[in-house]
């Protein structure tokens, strides 16, 4: 059996309750994040170099972006895909470097925006769609290609 709790630790690992010795533990551990986001960011690109589009996707709707990107091919669309596997910390730099030169960015999820916000923070100035459903329906590609 595994038992997880919120406790913290001092820098012996012992528990503690001390405020400033968690304030520092989750400061310590915060920076070592920010510090490392290029290291621990995981992402799937599927880049076209001359794609006017990106659509950036995660979980499940990844499948329905990967059925999108073929057909937008297929039309002779110029098209890139970002399937980001660790939404946090946010990828920046992998997703500023796929949104480099493209006219829109197209964000897929089972939500209201939450990523697509994140994603205009990080790149102001760009259109950046969303295709949304909080149905209990899956996104279907056709609705992506709608948007794209």
């Amino acid at each position: 059996m595994v038992r997880f709790t919120g406790s913290s630790h001092d820098e012996r690992a012992f528990i503690t309750k001390d405020p400033a010795t968690i304030d520092a533990l989750n400061r310590h551990l915060a920076a070592k994040i920010e510090d490392h986001v290029d290291v621990i960011s995981i992402v799937d690109t599927d880049l076209d170099p001359e794609a006017s589009t990106l659509i950036v996707s995660y979980g499940v709707v990844a499948g329905a972006v990967g059925l999108a990107v073929s057909r937008l091919r297929h039309q002779g669309r110029r098209v890139s895909s970002v399937v980001v596997k660790s939404l946090w910390p946010l990828p920046e730099a992998a997703l500023t470097a796929a949104a480099a030169g493209v006219e829109r960015i197209v964000v897929p999820e089972l939500n209201l925006g939450q990523y697509r916000r994140e994603i205009e923070r990080l790149l102001p100035g760009v259109e950046i769609r969303g295709v949304n459903r909080i149905d209990g329906n899956l996104i279907a590609a056709s609705e992506i290609v709608e948007a794209a």
